[in-house]
């Protein structure tokens, strides 16, 4: 396996904004962050490392017009996100992509060069994936895997236990990829607080560049 060509016919970042927000009390992705939905941070910030980018969520598409990329819906219902990444790696066939980059709907600072080390990172890894890692942690929203695992994710959903995507990856036996920071990248905004926290540093962020301002 080599290295990634990241163009536009290679990778398809895949916004997951699937979740349930139940601690939030409202959806997520819409939150305003430094005046701007937490949605537009991400697709922002993956617009800036591939050219093709979708959001994986069921309901009204309407309430992500500003984004101004296709909203693909699960094929499989009650899947979580499982059920979005089979939705986005589908859709990335249909368009003769080779890879997806996944990321969540509620992590705005992640690293600006993900999609860059992901792909140098799994020349030789037999499964060709890869999983990004902060502070000891695997962070299994955010990885590159192979358009091709699409037949095999589905397979493997057979037993009713097989709905994990932590599962589904181990299973792969992805290699992870150490990003650190201060704060983590991999900052993701489940409640009310990590919200007026994500807030102190993004007015210390230039908008969207994930780099610090002087």
């Amino acid at each position: 396996m080599t290295a990634v060509a990241l163009d536009s016919s290679s990778v398809v970042g895949i916004i997951l904004a699937g979740g349930r927000s139940s601690r939030m009390g409202a959806e997520k992705s819409l939150l305003s962050l430094g005046g701007v939905p937490l949605i537009e941070w991400v697709t922002a910030r993956l617009r800036g490392q591939v050219e093709k980018v979708i959001i994986s969520a069921n309901g009204d598409a309407e309430r992500f017009r500003n984004c101004a990329v296709p909203i693909v819906p699960d094929i499989i219902p009650d899947l979580g996100p499982v059920g979005g990444l089979i939705a986005g790696l589908r859709w990335s066939q249909s368009v003769g992509a080779r890879f997806v980059l996944t990321a969540a709907c509620d992590t705005p600072f992640f690293p600006t060069d993900l999609a860059a080390r992901l792909a140098k990172a799994i020349a030789g890894n037999p499964s060709g994936t890869a999983v990004a890692r902060s502070n000891g942690h695997d962070h299994y929203t955010f990885t590159l895997q192979p358009v091709a695992c699409a037949d095999e994710l589905e397979s493997w959903l057979g037993p009713p236990e097989h709905r994990s995507l932590h599962d589904w990856l181990k299973g792969r036996q992805p290699v992870s990829v150490s990003f650190e920071g201060d704060p983590d990248p991999f900052f993701n905004i489940n409640a009310p607080m990590d919200l007026v926290q994500a807030e102190t540093w993004a007015r210390d962020f230039e908008k969207f560049s994930g780099k610090r301002t002087a």
